[in-house]
């Protein structure tokens, strides 16, 4: 790549303006706010102890990072990629039924 004067590191072939940020514990897009600093994929924008390139997959939501167990919440805690996935139970000899099931309340007919 060569040397322009809104690129910020020529020694870097994926750091420019308008580079996608990649997992690589460096600011890509030196163009956005804050360069140098890490920004975007890799800060943990809601303090959980996870950044998205750890796994999180909703980094606005404290709530929600790997390792937690899912619960019946239309959500997918664990981020595991499946929603409800583990509160659902799972099918461990894949005989087509889940180990744990919760019991939702009846629904009253109209």
């Amino acid at each position: 790549m060569s040397a322009t004067s809104d690129d910020c590191d020529d020694t870097r072939a994926a750091v420019y303006p308008g580079a996608a940020e990649i997992c690589d514990g460096r600011r890509n897009d030196c163009s956005a706010s804050g360069w140098p600093s890490l920004g975007g994929l890799e800060t943990d924008d809601d303090h959980d102890g996870y950044a998205e390139c750890a796994g999180d997959c909703n980094d606005a939501n404290a709530a929600v990072h790997p390792g937690l167990t899912d619960v019946c919440n239309g959500v997918d805690d664990d981020c595991d990629g499946r929603v409800d996935g583990d509160a659902l139970g799972q099918d461990s000899d894949a005989d087509g039924v889940r180990e744990r099931v919760r019991q939702l309340p009846a629904r009253r007919q109209r």
